[in-house]
C-alpha cells in the first residue's frame, strides 16, 4: 500500500498571517487537526496543527504569550517550521515509520513540488481498524 492510498487530498493551506481565532474556525468547521502553511509565493513554510493551537492558548494563559510574540498571535507564530514530506509513492510502512521516528501526526504527501495530499497518524490507525 502505497501514501496515495491513504493520504487525503485536497489539502487546503492557510497562510502565515492568518490570526489563531481564524485558523481555529477553519480547522473546527472542516473537521482537520493540522493545515500546510503557505506563503503568498505558493511556498510551503510550515504546517500548523491543534497541538499548536493548544499550547498557545496555555501561554496566552499564564500571560507569557504577549512576552514571547506580541499582541496578536497568527500562524506565523505557533506553527512548526519543519515540513515532514513523502511522495504519493512512498510506503505506507515508511510513513508510519517516518511518524514514529520524528514524533510527528502528520506528513504532507508531495510530487513535482506540489501538494497532492496529506497523511494523519488518524488515517494510518484507520487501516488497522
Amino acid at each position: 500500500m502505497r501514501a496515495k492510498d491513504v493520504m487525503v487530498a485536497p489539502v487546503m493551506t492557510v497562510s502565515p498571517a492568518m490570526s489563531i481565532n481564524e485558523l481555529e474556525g477553519v480547522l473546527t468547521a472542516e473537521g482537520i487537526s493540522a493545515l500546510p502553511v503557505q506563503s503568498e509565493g505558493g511556498k510551503i513554510i510550515g504546517i500548523v496543527s491543534k497541538t499548536d493551537m493548544l499550547q498557545a492558548v496555555g501561554l496566552q494563559k499564564s500571560e507569557k504569550f504577549s512576552e514571547i510574540f506580541g499582541s496578536v498571535p497568527v500562524v506565523s507564530d505557533i506553527m512548526n517550521y519543519e515540513v515532514v514530506h513523502v511522495s504519493s509513492d512512498a510506503s505506507v510502512r515508511s510513513v508510519a515509520e517516518i511518524m514514529i521516528d520524528q514524533h510527528i501526526h502528520h506528513v504532507l504527501v508531495i510530487d513535482d513540488r506540489k501538494i497532492v495530499g496529506m497523511i494523519s497518524s488518524f488515517d494510518l490507525l484507520d487501516l488497522v481498524s
